[in-house]
C-alpha cells in the first residue's frame, strides 16, 4: 500500500548484502505499481539471470551489479 516506502527498502536492501530472489521480486512488483517499466524490467532480467547461472536461486542469495 506504500509503493514508495517499499522502493526506499528495497533499494537500502540492494546495497546492503547479496541480493535475495524475494527482492528481485519485491522490486519487480513496486517498480510495477509506479509505473516504471524500464525498472520493473531490469530486475526481471537480474532475476531470470540470477535464476539461469545459479541452481536453486529463488530460494538463495544472488549477487549481482545495484
Amino acid at each position: 500500500g506504500h509503493p514508495m516506502r517499499a522502493r526506499a527498502f528495497y533499494q537500502r536492501r540492494l546495497g546492503a548484502a547479496s541480493v535475495d530472489a524475494s527482492v528481485l521480486q519485491l522490486a519487480i512488483k513496486v517498480e510495477e505499481q509506479l509505473g516504471d517499466k524500464a525498472a520493473a524490467e531490469h530486475y526481471k532480467l537480474r532475476l531470470e539471470q540470477a535464476q539461469g547461472a545459479v541452481p536453486g536461486a529463488d530460494q538463495g542469495s544472488i549477487n549481482g551489479d545495484n
